[in-house]
């Protein structure tokens, strides 16, 4: 049972980060985002827009580390 709800967190946190990869990618193209122009770029060898992915992945991993500040912390 424990196999199973871990393969289902995984599918989850992968479909959650391509949908945003892919509206932030859409938002990013239509000029919506501040430095809209660096992040629309698609890598030629990956055809994949790679900043955009970078970007995402790196405010999901601060939202999900932001519950172990303590409160106290500040």
């Amino acid at each position: 049972m424990t196999i199973m709800l871990l393969i289902n967190l995984f599918f989850a946190g992968f479909s959650s980060m391509t949908v945003t990869s892919r509206i932030g990618f859409a938002m990013a193209r239509d000029g919506a985002f501040p430095f809209s122009k660096q992040l629309h770029y698609v890598n030629p060898t990956t055809k994949a827009p790679d900043r955009v992915i970078l970007l995402v992945f790196c405010i999901d991993v601060a939202l999900c580390l932001m519950p172990l500040i303590s409160p106290t912390a500040f």
